[in-house]
């Protein structure tokens, strides 16, 4: 990564004294976790990932084992957005309802602790696909900081000038049976 590009994430995650991370534990959230403690320190941050019948046993574990090695609050939260027809239907833009749960269920619980932002790990490559639950973010006043400073995937993942991850640090980015489902097709959340 470019030092402008590391410069300017620095800057937007050093705006504020703490913040929340949306976690689902693939390698964009890890990586903006690991910056975001670095940045403001690992007090200063807390992990939070959405457990639902979509996210499996395995990726929670490994969500788990790399908040724990790095030292950072984690909170699961329970979420079940199979009980929303929107979503269990599986339309085009069941992405949508699945963060709006997602999403408002993180900012209640960023208000209980006074904590004043929520960040994810939307890069700036993403916007060229279809992302329906960007809409729940923007509702909801999540912050991108990885889209804002122009960070884009390729090459080496871990950006230079920063202290490499923990012996945890995901091996590919974990997807649930939910982001693996074409469209149109109905989610049970049962396994074939």
């Amino acid at each position: 990564m470019k030092p402008s590009k590391m410069n300017k994430l620095t800057e937007i995650v050093g705006r504020t004294p703490k913040a929340v991370i949306a976690f689902s534990g693939g390698v964009d959230s890890s990586l903006l976790l690991k910056l975001c403690s670095d940045i403001l320190g690992k007090r200063n941050v807390v992990a939070v990932t959405g457990v639902s019948q979509t996210y499996t046993r395995e990726e929670r574990a490994v969500a788990r084992r790399f908040t724990k090695e790095l030292g950072v609050r984690h909170v699961l939260l329970e979420t079940d957005e199979l009980a929303c027809r929107n979503f269990s239907e599986n339309p085009g833009d069941r992405c949508y309802y699945c963060k709006q749960e997602l999403y408002g269920k993180i900012s209640r619980l960023a208000r209980r602790s006074g904590i004043p932002v929520i960040f994810d790990a939307t890069n700036a490559d993403d916007l060229s696909d279809h992302r329906p639950g960007r809409k729940a973010a923007a509702e909801f006043g999540v912050v991108s900081p990885r889209k804002i400073s122009v960070i884009i995937r390729g090459g080496s993942a871990w950006p230079r000038g920063t202290s490499r991850p923990t012996p945890a640090w995901p091996a590919g980015s974990p997807t649930g049976p939910a982001s693996r489902r074409i469209s149109s097709r109905r989610s049970t959340g049962e396994r074939r």
